[in-house]
């Protein structure tokens, strides 16, 4: 009897999890995981094993006194003649080297392995199948979440047993073995549900969708310690989605100095949120960022279920992105509003956050726009129907035009950033800040009707292709102004009231230069805004004739 049939009874209240198993675990499967994982841990024993000193006279696990903070420690022997050892560090070694091995292999290979295999489906038609199961989107995709990785689970679990006993030998309390555990579950929910959306939105191109998101998952990891410096900015808000960030809880409790351990990573005594220290205890500090992983996994859940039960339906409703942009300018404007100690040089600090947040708020809309953006098809129907309550429709409604959604979303974001710039100690920079702010705003909505008009095109793999150009149009400008500025030894110009990171123009613009670049926007933007609603309204009367002359 196969092991999946004596696991049968896990699928009974989930047929698609028992799908999901039935065809991975295979015993030769089950097997070469567990056989796999055994050996990984004893290569990791054996060669930490073979770090231990033999005859150096100083070495990174004695227990002797060091020259200077950057020298190893001396060796010293007891009274039979060995090396006195520094086991807790050397458990803590290995506790570390599991913990990036379990993060790396269920992050990075969970999320291609899912990738893959909900893009086969799609392109073999079988997903159709599953849609017309009595199954619920919600099980399927709990089968889907907790049976694609099965074996990738088996390999973890088997890694538990050496992670917990290294992680207490090196003075570990449980408790946060455990957190650590919850955590690492938490962030597999959150980049497996990314993993799905993505499926659903690439099918085509699932093989090279599979790679670019597991290779940029694992670049993410190996560099999102050295995303933020000591002072507190808003790249720190991207080492929440790293579980590794919950490491740096359990190397502090075993109360072993920073320069004997070096490692010297995001110390969560320097992530402040609105200038308080909420990450400096443990318990607060894994209780937001799980909660924070649970966010945003809801909202990746609520795109895969609509997007599943109606393939041509947006990933998100308008109504729905108000809530999530005002949630997103919350949570970012706390990274941006913690001070530096460095009080001399606060304003400088202060600056640069409001120009880091500006990118993310640009990176963010581009991808909330194609959430709720509808198909080109939806559009002609609206265009042509949709005749009352245009207003609303355009406010709410799921088959008009997203422009005016997004409008309100950065509406939202002014709302909430203004009064920050405003109430900020940034000195002479204050104007500057926040007219550079307001100009990346109208610059962010240009990009979004752009985009828009050509999801509007007959073209296939139009997300793409608005991805491609937008992404060409936003590095252009800012590719010339860096060469230009180079040439030209003037870093700060006007230009770049006209790129994605006005900020950049500096303070030294005068009024006159903001009030022009401004006002250039919107003008820009009005007739972008009146091509598109003519290229729409176009659509939609052609449409109407040809139906007409076909009936």
């Amino acid at each position: 009897m196969e092991l999946a049939e004596k696991l049968a009874w896990l699928g009974e209240g989930n047929p698609q999890f028992w799908r999901e198993c039935k065809g991975r675990l295979k015993p030769i499967n089950v097997m070469a995981v567990l056989v796999s994982s055994i050996v990984a841990q004893i290569l990791v024993y054996i060669y930490f094993s073979n770090r231990l000193p033999n005859f150096s006279p100083t070495d990174r696990y004695c227990t002797g006194e060091s020259a200077d903070n950057y020298s190893l420690p001396t060796c010293i022997r007891d009274f039979n003649g060995d090396f006195v050892i520094f086991k807790q560090l050397w458990w803590l070694d290995i506790s570390r080297c599991l913990s990036y091995g379990l993060v790396f292999s269920l992050l990075v290979l969970g999320t291609y392995s899912l990738i893959l295999d909900l893009t086969k489906e799609e392109n073999q038609g079988t997903l159709n199948f599953i849609r017309l199961s009595p199954q619920s989107a919600k099980a399927i995709f709990l089968g889907k979440l907790l049976g694609v990785p099965i074996l990738l689970y088996l390999g973890a679990l088997a890694a538990i047993p050496l992670h917990t006993i290294a992680s207490l030998g090196a003075g570990i309390p449980l408790g946060l073995i455990l957190a650590f555990y919850a955590t690492l579950g938490a962030s597999c929910v959150f980049f497996y549900h990314l993993a799905l959306v993505i499926a659903l939105s690439t099918a085509k191109i699932g093989n090279f969708a599979a790679a670019l998101v597991s290779s940029g998952i694992a670049i993410y990891l190996c560099l999102s310690s050295f995303f933020s410096s000591n002072d507190p900015n808003p790249f720190h808000w991207l080492s929440l989605f790293n579980p590794l960030l919950i490491f740096s809880y359990l190397v502090k409790s075993t109360f072993i100095p920073e320069e004997t351990h070096g490692y010297y990573g995001i110390a969560t005594n320097n992530l402040l949120w609105y200038n308080e220290p909420v990450f400096r205890w443990a318990a607060l500090g894994i209780m937001l960022i799980i909660l924070h992983y649970g966010f945003w996994s809801y909202w990746l859940s609520q795109a895969i279920y609509r997007r599943f039960t109606n393939p041509l339906s947006p990933f998100l409703g308008k109504v729905q992105s108000y809530w999530i942009t005002g949630v997103f300018t919350i949570i970012g404007l706390g990274f941006v509003l913690s001070l530096s100690t460095k009080y001399d040089y606060d304003y400088n600090y202060l600056r640069q956050n409001f120009g880091v947040f500006q990118v993310f708020c640009f990176v963010f809309i581009m991808l909330l726009n194609l959430a709720i953006s509808p198909r080109r098809q939806h559009l002609l129907d609206w265009s042509r129907y949709n005749h009352k309550h245009w207003l609303r429709s355009l406010i709410v409604g799921e088959k008009s035009p997203a422009t005016v959604a997004i409008a309100l979303n950065l509406l939202i974001i002014v709302v909430m950033v203004v009064p920050a710039i405003l109430a900020s100690p940034l000195q002479g920079h204050k104007l500057a800040t926040l007219f550079s702010f307001l100009a990346g705003i109208n610059m962010t909505l240009i990009y979004a009707v752009l985009t828009q008009w050509i999801l509007m095109g007959r073209r296939v793999k139009q997300g793409l292709i608005a991805l491609g150009i937008t992404g060409g149009l936003t590095l252009l400008p800012i590719s010339l102004l860096a060469v230009l500025a180079t040439m030209s030894g003037n870093t700060h110009s006007i230009g770049w009231l006209f790129s994605v990171v006005p900020s950049l123009a500096g303070k030294n613009i005068p009024f006159s230069g903001f009030a022009w670049a401004i006002f250039t926007q919107w003008i820009g933007l009005t007739f972008l805004g009146l091509g598109m609603g003519k290229q729409l309204r176009k659509a939609g009367m052609s449409t109407t004739k040809a139906l007409m002359g076909n009936s």
